[in-house]
């Protein structure tokens, strides 16, 4: 359909190309680095990446294909926070829910 990633590097990009999720953190963490250095330039400051939580949802009584199967086993052997929420119906609004509650329980823990 619209894939990105299959507009920049074609429709068969999975069998000549890998996503190394065990990568995330870091890239994250340079990117977060380099924006607190642009926007605080005296102010040099690590960021230090510590827990990853990854957030989807399936629609119930919908096969989920092997791609994306094998996608949430490798984030879960990574020891990525997997929070898989399932919905009925045209509208999915369990992500959104799931990911507020858990930033503002986040939030408040010190």
């Amino acid at each position: 359909k619209n894939c990105p990633i299959a507009a920049a590097y074609g429709p068969g990009w999975t069998a000549t190309h890998h996503v190394d999720w065990s990568m995330l953190p870091s890239l994250v963490s340079d990117h977060i680095s380099a924006e607190l250095l642009h926007l605080q330039p005296g102010l040099p400051r690590a960021v230090e990446v510590v827990r990853v939580h990854v957030y989807s949802s399936l629609r119930t009584g919908q096969p989920v294909s092997e791609a994306r199967e094998a996608m949430f086993d490798e984030m879960r052997r990574l020891h990525y926070d997997v929070h898989l929420g399932s919905f009925d119906g045209s509208r999915e609004k369990c992500v959104d829910i799931a990911l507020a509650v858990d930033m503002l329980h986040y939030a408040t823990v010190p």
